[in-house]
């Protein structure tokens, strides 16, 4: 607190016991001396070793006067602190009478001179002042200055000769007086010095104890050199820029010192040392500064050492590290550090450089010069080839320009300040690298960096390279087995392992100290280890001094070593991944082919080879990104090359364009509006500038790109970041070019469905989430698919067209992250395809030629808003079932299309003979989510199918179709004609003449009807178009034309055509008519008729066709004549209906039934109309009433037979017979069948299944139907085969049927099958049933509980009596292990009562139930319940053994088979440290015997070893033994005889087992017989060792 300190503990020392002590628990502590820790700790770890005591003082040091009460805050380590360690402490701080200035005095560190003569003392003042309001007098004792003390812990001394001086020694101090005290500091050598004074006052009581202390300490140093840091660490540059590096040499207590350096002999590059003052320190110059520096051609990384020579040979090292790179990924800080001074450089067809502004200006006035050469050279050129005088010289050219030599001599300041901090790390790196690696490469989410990789003690780091590498990385430590003070020497080793990985793969690396890796606690834990093993002795000054530099430094070094170590592993495992192959291959880039260099093989672009800040990576990179940015910007715009990784980027046009570029739909959402990066000036513009940022922004938030662009990263850019961000785009975006593009053929007005499939070929599942943008058509009905590892699946895409013109739309599959590295996201276009259209109905109207139909549709507006929909009419012929005529082929010049003649009149008119429907608007308005009415008008000229597609489309509604199919037929017959005949079915003929008359009145009533739609001004035209289409021109001879004729019956014959006289060819004659030409006479038929030819009918005239009839069986024959022109006139279509009703005589047919009696059985009889019309036939059923069939029956024309059933069921045995007549009324034919039928056996009425018990009664009631009687009751007779059934012998059986019931009485159980049968008697009909009885056992007469030990055998008494008066013999059945006993048992008649014994010994201990029946046919079954229970024997005690520790005994043990078939026997052994079964496992003979033996192997001396052994069978149980034993001394050993060649040595083993749990060594001593030579035999060694229970 701030009154007190309670913050010194020590330990009694004459209490405390080894195991037992007081450390502090904060790491800190560990950089201060032993002195200091316990003093100046707050936090101690106090360990008690146990059984142990630990004493302890608390130190009290008040500050101000106060009272102090608390609670000791004592609690054990990781467990809620118990009631017994609150110790209450109460202090109280005193106000002193003598106030000291200061209670410590340190001299920190004073420099000794090796020259004892030359040393001085240093001194240092403090005050003593009294505070008392009377007067006191002070005394120090010094004694201990003067006294010879041994050094004591950690290395402090209490001199042996005065260190320390102090004047006055005593001295009175009135009330308020003060006195000031010199302390002298004389150290005497290279140590510590430390002496604790005591002060007493005269008044004081008790001299025990000091009423003060003054503490003076000090530190004694040789004169040395020191530096700045302890390391160099150059700023790290591109290639062929200069780094440079500074230190300062440290003077401590030189006088006059010059210095020199030596430079390692192998580095890999250059080294220089420059000392700017001058290589002399003195008492003048306490420090000098020395500048290092390097520059390289090609990237390295290095870590050397520069040795300083001091004037006495003294040799000082200092570590130099540097690297040099062309990638932005290790060279960032530089270009972000130097980029007021440098700028990125290039040309057409050149590399990008990084050079100084100086170098960059003078590169481009030499270009503006050589430029202005070639100018003046071409031009003079010209001059010569016009034959013109060269222009002459300026005096400006005689005047000597500069050459870039020249310009570049003047370039000055170039390389690396060297007094500017050396790489520096953006603050804003850390968090976007973190942000980085969780998108692209962890599978574990980072939070802070380097936090999170250094608590997980570098496991994130391992699976972060290892992700980007796709191998393991070695030297990953998975289980830490040093405690945790000591745990940094292995991560030490696995953190230099690491980085030995990435330096052979060519990772840039040696400037990252592997203990830069470790946390501050840990990093202090190796420095101390380090100066401890060199021997490095530190003040408690210096040790402070390091502590506070470490504290303000290591965060630093920390995040800039993991930053450096990750974007190594990202520049050489993922960046190095971009190659020229790659970069070809890359979806939505379109480059030539590179040529082939001399090797053949594609050569190297020149603007990516032997740039000094890019490697060819990073060059693929930005020319991918001003590939993009090209493809989106005018053609007539000049190609940008982006080179730099700042300037370009900071409008936030560059990402806007590569973005627009990959994901074209953006331009019209999130992209819409940004300043393109042709617009220069206006990108100047900062608000511009915020709007593209905030563009780009939204544009990758929209595609999910996974990275969180702050504006401030494009506005003050750093090269590193800007590097992540493209590679991150280019790993992301090429993922959203389409994959490829789905068509979808559908259906307007349906749902089209297509399955994407969707493969993936790693073990692991990925999860996809589905976006859907474009046309509002498309839809998915999932959000979300999992394809399983190894395995495909579906993704449905479903599309619901509201317009027939293609749609597009963009289906974007975003792989969630299941993983180190995810699966890649997938695009797939969709693009609609209307192949047809599905309407909202679809009508079929029916109709005829020439007659005009309405059809009307309700139209609805689905849309939430008053529409105006357009009405367009699609019409297709689908089938005609006439000839089209034929089109007259017009001929026009070779090589030119035929030209079409016709006027528009007769193209509307032709448009209307083809297209039969029409509707008069074009339009319809309704209101919203109204309904209105369209009427379609058909009018076919020729029959056929055709459909009408009527679609209604609105921009904003949408389009929908609706449908109409007609199915056209022949005109309606002009006139029916009927007439009868009778058929003697002997071929002849009837034939009658059929004349026609000559207009087509149909066709003219809709040609009038076409006509009406027409305006009156142009009907007359419209109607000659329609005639000139429609009719032929009048023949030259004047001649009638021809029409083909047809008829729809095969009974039916005319001629293939007809002569017709139409209102176009009746005419008297043509132009062409002469003397040649044939008079006709003029037919003038109004109407049409049917008459009989005679011997003066003229059948060659025209409109006349003769039909020839040919009747066959009776019946109506309706017949159409169909009449049509050919050529132009083919739709002049006539029907004409004749009907000729025809007798003939009736015919007869006999059908035979057989049947069981009550069964019905039914006989179907088909009948075929022949005709035209439908019969009436009605049915009479005579003769037997076991025939019946329905009254009437309806037979349709055609050739599907209608069928009449009849029925036959009888009553009786017997044979019956009945007629059945079908007569057709208006035809007069009648259908005569004879009829037949048998009455066979009946079936059986029904299947009883009844269930009981054995010794129990069960009724049954059977229903027994009437048999004959009439309406009396009849009587039957009873009869069954059934053993144990029982019941009257008949049964009166009214005319509603009866009922009998049958009586059971099994007396054993059993399934059993027979029949009931009731017979009258008077009739012999007989009714019966077939039955099935299931008899199941009774129930038990009694339980019996049996308990039994296995292998052991009881008995029970069973008493039964015999109830019949002769013997009977019971069949008895024993269900359950272990039971015995008679199979049989006999009783004597006449009541007698017998007793039978069952016997129970099991084998296997269980608790299990058993039974046992008694069975005999007359009297029934009889069991009883058995309640088993079989007890484990006892073990078996053998008797103890004995043997000596190193032996072997054993005992027999004999076991008998009680079964008669070969067991097997396996032995568990408890202690099987001591005994064992020989064998394990031992077959026994069917009633044999075995003998195993336990053996015995003793470990102790006199305890008593036991254990169980079982003998055990799954058959036969376990047979249980207790053995015991115990272990003797050791005797004599079995003997050995070696046997050996005379003069060759001979090694002989001997194996000696040690029988104890713990480690035993042995003495061996050979004792050779008497004679025997001394040196015959020898042992190798004579002392063993063997492990517990090993061998040696």
């Amino acid at each position: 607190g701030s009154h007190a300190s309670f913050n010194g503990l020590g330990v009694d020392r004459s209490f405390a016991e080894a195991e037992t002590a007081i450390e502090p628990a904060d790491a800190g502590a560990e950089s201060l001396t032993e002195a200091v820790k316990l003093e100046e700790a707050r936090d101690f770890k106090i360990t008690i070793a146990p059984g142990h005591i630990l004493s302890f003082y608390l130190n009290f040091v008040p500050q101000t006067p106060a009272m102090h009460d608390f609670m000791l805050p004592l609690q054990y380590e990781g467990i809620p602190s118990a009631r017994g360690l609150q110790k209450k402490v109460l202090a109280e701080g005193l106000k002193p009478r003598l106030v000291l200035s200061k209670t410590v005095v340190d001299f920190e560190d004073r420099v000794v001179s090796r020259d004892p003569s030359r040393r001085v003392p240093f001194s240092s003042e403090l005050t003593f002042t009294n505070s008392h309001t009377g007067g006191i007098t002070w005394e120090l004792d010094d004694s201990i200055l003067r006294e010879n003390k041994e050094a004591g812990p950690g290395g402090v001394l209490t001199p042996a000769q005065p260190i320390f001086f102090i004047s006055p020694k005593t001295g009175d101090l009135a009330p308020g007086e003060t006195v000031t005290l010199r302390v002298t500091f004389s150290p005497q050598d290279n140590q510590d010095y430390e002496a604790e004074i005591p002060i007493y006052l005269a008044d004081q009581i008790d001299r025990s104890r000091p009423y003060l202390k003054l503490n003076l300490r000090g530190s004694g140093v040789f004169p040395r050199l020191g530096f700045s840091t302890k390391q160099v660490m150059l700023q790290t540059v591109p290639l062929n820029v200069t780094s440079r590096g500074m230190f300062y040499v440290l003077n401590n207590g030189y006088d006059d010192l010059e210095l020199s350096h030596r430079l390692p002999l192998h580095v890999p590059v250059q080294i220089n040392v420059e000392y700017p003052e001058g290589q002399r320190l003195g008492v003048t110059m306490d420090r000098l500064s020395v500048v290092v520096s390097f520059s390289a051609e090609v990237p390295v990384s290095f870590q050397t050492s520069i040795d300083l020579i001091d004037s006495e040979g003294n040799q000082y090292t200092i570590e130099v590290a540097g690297c040099a790179d062309n990638c932005a990924l290790t060279n960032f800080s530089f270009l972000g550090t130097y980029a007021s001074d440098y700028g990125y450089y290039t040309h057409d067809g050149k590399p990008v450089h990084f050079v100084s502004k100086q170098r960059i200006a003078a590169y481009e006035r030499n270009e503006i010069r050589e430029k202005e050469k070639m100018r003046k050279a071409r031009a003079a050129q010209r001059a010569v080839e016009a034959g013109k005088k060269p222009p002459a010289k300026s005096t400006q050219d005689d005047e000597k320009q500069p050459t870039l030599a020249d310009e570049l001599a003047k370039v000055t300041g170039e390389g690396v300040d060297f007094k500017a901090p050396a790489n520096l790390v953006d603050e804003r790196l850390p968090d976007f690298l973190v942000q980085w690696l969780n998108v692209n490469i962890m599978s574990t989410p980072l939070k802070t960096l380097p936090g999170d990789f250094i608590a997980s003690h570098g496991k994130l780091a391992f699976e972060a390279l290892e992700s980007m590498c796709g191998r393991k990385v070695p030297g990953r430590v998975k289980k830490f087995t040093k405690p945790k003070c000591e745990m940094w020497t292995e991560l030490v080793e696995q953190y230099s392992a690491m980085l030995l990985f990435l330096k052979e793969r060519g990772a840039l690396l040696n400037t990252v100290n592997p203990h830069h890796l470790l946390s501050f606690e840990d990093f202090v834990r190796s420095q101390k280890a380090i100066e401890h093993e060199a021997d490095i002795r530190l003040t408690p000054t210096q040790a402070k001094e390091q502590r506070l530099k470490w504290e303000e430094s290591f965060p630093l070094l920390s995040t800039g070593a993991w930053v450096t170590v990750l974007l190594q592993g990202i520049k050489t495992f993922v960046l190095a991944r971009i190659t020229p192959k790659s970069f070809g291959a890359l979806p939505g880039v379109l480059l030539p082919i590179a040529k082939n260099g001399k090797d053949g093989k594609p050569a190297a672009d020149p603007e990516l080879v032997k740039s000094n800040v890019y490697t060819v990576s990073e060059g693929l990179l930005l020319k991918w990104i001003s590939y993009h940015v090209n493809a989106t910007t005018p053609a007539s715009a000049l190609p940008k090359r982006v080179a730099d990784l700042r300037e370009s980027w900071m409008d936030g046009s560059l990402v806007c364009h590569t973005l627009h570029s990959h994901a074209p739909n953006l331009i019209e959402t999130e992209l819409q509006g940004y300043v393109p990066i042709t617009q220069m000036t206006e990108l100047k513009d900062p608000s511009n500038r915020q709007k593209n940022i905030a563009k780009l922004i939204a544009g990758m938030e929209h595609l999910e790109a996974g990275i969180d662009v702050d504006p401030d990263l494009l506005l003050n850019p750093d090269p590193c970041i800007l590097l992540l961000l493209g590679l991150h785009l280019f790993q992301f975006l090429p993922q959203l070019i389409p994959k490829t593009t789905v068509d979808f053929g559908a259906t307007l007005g349906t749902t089209t469905e297509k399955a994407i499939e969707l493969r993936n070929p790693s073990a692991k599942p990925v999860q996809y989430r589905a976006r859907l943008e474009g046309s509002t058509d498309f839809s998915i009905p999932e959000t979300t698919v999992t394809v399983p590892g190894k395995s495909n699946a579906e993704f449905i895409v479903a599309l619901d067209p509201r317009f027939s013109k293609p749609v597009e739309a963009r289906l974007t599959l975003f792989a969630e992250r299941a993983g180190a590295v995810s699966a890649s996201h997938m695009v797939f276009g969709l693009r609609s395809r209307v192949d047809a259209r599905l309407p909202i109905t679809s009508t079929e109207v029916a109709t005829e030629c020439y007659q005009p139909t309405e059809v009307k549709f309700d139209v609805k507006n689905n849309f939430d808003a008053d529409t105006t929909y357009q009405i367009m009419l699609i019409q297709e012929t689908l089938d005609t079932t006439m000839p089209q005529p034929k089109e007259v082929a017009r001929a026009g010049k070779k090589g030119k299309a035929a030209q079409d003649k016709r006027t528009d009149e007769e193209k509307d008119m032709q448009r209307v003979l083809d297209e039969p429907f029409f509707v008069a608007q074009d339009q319809l308005a309704l209101d919203a989510n109204g309904t209105g009415t369209v009427i379609v008008q058909v009018l076919p000229f020729v029959p056929g199918v055709f459909r009408c597609q009527m679609v209604i489309m609105s921009e904003e509604a949408g389009e929908f179709m609706y449908e109409c199919i007609a199915k056209v037929g022949l005109p309606r017959a002009a006139e029916k004609m009927s007439m009868s005949v009778v058929s003697l079915d002997d071929g002849t003929a009837v034939q009658r003449l059929l004349k026609m008359p000559n207009k087509n009145v149909a066709q003219e009533g809709a040609f009038n009807a076409v006509l009406d739609r027409v305006p009156s001004a142009s009907r007359t035209k419209c109607r000659l178009a329609l005639q000139a289409l429609t009719r032929p021109a009048v023949p030259e001879d004047g001649s009638p034309w021809q029409f083909g004729v047809e008829c729809d019956s095969p009974y039916y014959n005319v001629a293939p055509d007809v002569l017709m006289e139409t209102d176009g060819s009746k005419a008297g004659g043509g132009k062409g008519a002469g003397a040649g030409a044939v008079a006709r006479r003029k037919v003038t038929n109004a109407s049409t008729s049917l008459t009989e030819i005679g011997q003066d009918t003229d059948i060659h005239e025209p409109n006349a066709l003769v039909i020839n009839f040919y009747p066959r069986t009776a019946g109506a024959y309706p017949c159409r004549v169909l009449v049509t022109g050919v050529g132009q006139s083919a739709m002049d279509i006539r029907v004409f209906e004749v009907d000729v009703t025809v007798t003939t005589p009736p015919l007869q047919t006999s059908l035979e039934f057989r049947a069981p009696v009550r069964q019905k059985i039914m006989q179907t009889i088909p009948i075929v109309n022949n005709g035209t019309e439908e019969w009436q036939l009605t049915a009479q059923v005579t003769g037997s009433k076991a025939f019946s069939g329905p009254g009437q029956l309806k037979v349709a024309p055609g050739d599907d037979a209608a069928t009449y059933e009849i029925t036959y069921k009888p009553t009786a045995v017997g044979e019956e017979e009945g007629k059945l007549l079908l007569k057709n009324a208006k035809s007069g034919f009648t259908f005569e069948y004879d009829l037949s039928g048998v009455g066979e056996e009946p079936l059986a009425e029904d299947h009883v299944v009844l269930k009981c018990n054995a010794r129990d009664t069960l009724d049954h009631v059977f229903k027994v139907p009437a048999m004959g009687g009439g309406k009396k009751a009849v009587t039957m007779k009873v009869e069954s085969d059934l053993p144990f059934v029982s019941g009257e012998e008949s049964v009166e059986v009214g005319p509603g049927g009866g009922e009998y019931a049958l009586r059971l009485a099994p007396q054993l159980g059993g399934q059993y099958t027979g029949s009931i049968t009731f017979t009258n008697p008077a009739t012999d009909q007989f009714v019966w049933y077939t039955m099935e009885v299931e008899v199941d056992s009774p129930l038990q007469e009694q339980t019996i509980d049996l308990s039994a030990t296995v292998r052991k055998v009881v008995s029970v008494e069973i008493a039964l009596v015999n109830p019949l008066p002769e013997p009977i013999t019971f069949e008895v059945v024993l269900t359950g292990d272990g039971l015995l006993g008679d199979r049989t048992f006999t009783l004597e008649g006449s009541e007698t009562n017998g007793v039978y014994e069952l016997f129970y010994s099991p084998l296997v201990a269980k608790v299990h139930e058993g039974s046992i029946a008694f069975l005999n046919d007359r009297v029934g079954e009889f069991w009883y319940k058995l309640n088993l229970t079989a007890d484990p024997a006892n073990a078996i005690m053998l008797e103890p053994m004995a043997c000596s520790v190193g032996g072997k005994t054993s005992t027999p043990v004999t076991v008998e088979n009680p079964l008669g078939k070969e067991i097997v026997l396996t032995a568990v052994v408890e202690n099987r440290t001591n005994f064992a079964v020989e064998p394990a496992t031992v077959a026994l003979p069917p009633y044999g015997t075995a003998t195993v033996h336990v053996e015995y192997v003793p470990s102790s001396l006199g305890d008593l070893e036991t254990s169980s052994i079982s003998l055990t069978n799954p058959l036969l149980g376990d047979w249980q033994y207790q053995v015991s034993g115990r272990g003797e001394l050791p005797g004599v050993m079995p003997e050995h005889t070696p046997t050996a060649t005379v003069g060759e040595a001979t090694s002989y083993m001997l194996s000696f087992r040690n029988p104890f749990p713990t480690n035993l060594s042995v003495d061996i001593v050979l004792d050779a017989d008497d004679g025997a030579a001394d040196d015959a035999m020898s042992v190798q060694s004579p002392t063993g060792r063997g492990g517990g229970g090993g061998g040696g």
